[in-house]
């Protein structure tokens, strides 16, 4: 059984706004005698969602991203907010290093995992996947699991927003796992980078892990290809007493 719960377009500037939509569908996954605690904000760019999150009640916040440019934005905003911490690496299935692909001028699709030329050919045409070259470089790369030693008790939310890796991402944080009660995460239903695991790959990870699924969203970009999901550990508890 899937509840799909009611979708709200959040303003770029609104705060209050946007803080009450994060804290009403995240809160919603969370079980009813608990609510927003510690949030790992995995792909955080820029930390656009940072001052969302934090006036939505999380705290704290680990917040993630491989990419140098944006990180050094990232710091400078983790500071206005209380609890937030910074970790400039790419969250995967290994500790070490990873490749990192980023798109020349179109950060929203930087990726540890290449662009899928055939896909982004079709969608986009030769013409503007010359104008937009892949530079590739080795960035830093750690697991949830080695990130989060010892911590892991202190969050019960995670959102996952790294380009078509999320499944290695939650590959990678299988100690943790169990500590989480809520999770957002982008999905692709088709693989537009190399490696790339589909929605159907994620879903399927993410039950089998006790999570239901209670969100799900195709971007309406005239091509739903990928979109976002939220998973409820309680849901899926009560889903299963209610079968």
């Amino acid at each position: 059984m899937t509840q799909t719960l009611p979708v709200v377009e959040v303003a770029s500037d609104g705060v209050e706004f946007g803080a009450a939509w994060w804290k009403t569908m995240l809160c919603s996954a969370l079980p009813a005698d608990s609510g927003p605690r510690g949030l790992i904000y995995a792909g955080a760019h820029v930390g656009e969602h940072v001052p969302l999150f934090s006036a939505g009640g999380f705290t704290p916040i680990l917040a993630i991203e491989p990419n140098p440019v944006a990180f050094a934005q990232l710091r400078q905003v983790a500071p206005r907010f209380e609890g937030v911490q910074c970790v400039n690496v790419a969250v995967g299935d290994r500790d070490g290093t990873t490749p990192y692909f980023a798109v020349s001028d179109v950060p929203t699709l930087n990726s540890t995992l290449e662009p899928d030329r055939d896909y982004w050919l079709k969608v986009a045409g030769p013409e503007l996947v010359d104008r937009h070259p892949v530079q590739r470089s080795e960035v830093p790369a750690a697991r949830l699991d080695t990130l989060l030693a010892g911590k892991a008790e202190a969050y019960n939310t995670l959102y996952i927003n790294t380009q078509g890796s999320e499944l290695k991402v939650l590959q990678g944080a299988r100690e943790i796992l169990p500590h989480i009660e809520a999770i957002f995460t982008e999905v692709n239903f088709v693989r537009r980078y190399d490696g790339c695991a589909t929605f159907d790959e994620v879903d399927a990870y993410l039950k089998a892990a006790g999570f239901g699924l209670i969100y799900l969203w195709r971007y309406q970009d005239g091509r739903y290809t990928h979109g976002e999901a939220i998973y409820s550990r309680a849901a899926a508890q009560a889903f299963k007493e209610y079968a």
